[in-house]
């Protein structure tokens, strides 16, 4: 995914742009996702079990903190070889971290005192991410630490990626469930419905907005960055 090393300034400055916007919405999206009380996603999933444990401490802290042990985990696979541009993964999970607090304030507003109300929230949040990832993707300028410690251990295991990520996210799931049982009296607070909307769903929706998000997100970057359609970099 890392490509900016020939483009154009402009281009690479506005492309992450595009990132830091869908960082905000695929933070808007687990705020939502941690409001409806039905689960979050996967790999938010042990943050969600610790924020819940210790509300002190925000669910972006907690998020930048998982982020954290992703890319030790990378770097403690990679040694010499870890690329320097994963470094950028520090700086964006702290914006990630600040974008999901910020969705929890706007999240507040939000009533939640139905069931129906609940599971709409938690759908939303799905669409929300699904919005969020098909942007990042478009952007192409660095991998969020979720995909960067799947990718290396993809790389590491010789397992296709689809198959690794499948892997981690069931570990993720374990684990929040073992810390959840440990912190709640053998009560399973991380794991519910959400969960399952946004591991089925997700991706269902990442392919509707596939088909037509890409294109016009690629025409606002080029535009924006002065660059003609089609054109290569030299």
């Amino acid at each position: 995914m890392e490509t900016t090393s020939k483009m154009p300034w402009r281009e690479k400055v506005v492309r992450y742009i595009f990132f830091l916007i869908s960082l905000f919405f695929c933070g808007l999206a687990v705020a939502l996702n941690a409001h409806s009380m039905l689960g979050v996603s996967p790999i938010s999933s042990v943050a969600y079990v610790i924020a819940l444990k210790v509300p002190s401490v925000s669910m972006g802290t907690w998020l930048f903190i998982w982020n954290m042990v992703m890319l030790l985990i990378q770097l403690v696979l990679l040694r010499r070889e870890f690329p320097p541009v994963y470094f950028m993964q520090i700086p964006l999970s702290l914006i990630f971290g600040v974008f999901t607090d910020l969705g929890s304030l706007i999240c507040a507003g939000f009533s939640t005192d139905t069931y129906f109300l609940r599971l709409l929230c938690a759908v939303l949040g799905v669409v929300v991410m699904a919005f969020g990832i098909s942007i990042a993707v478009t952007a192409n300028v660095v991998y969020n630490s979720g995909e960067a410690v799947v990718k290396v251990m993809s790389d590491k295991m010789g397992r296709p990626f689809g198959h690794v990520k499948i892997g981690f996210d069931v570990s993720c799931v374990l684990l929040s469930v073992v810390m959840s049982l440990a912190f709640f009296h053998l009560q399973i607070v991380s794991v519910r419905e959400g969960t399952l909307i946004s591991a089925v769903f997700c991706g269902v929706f990442i392919t509707l907005f596939g088909k037509f998000l890409p294109a016009v997100t690629t025409r606002l970057i080029y535009f924006f960055a002065g660059k003609k359609e089609g054109e290569k970099d030299v």
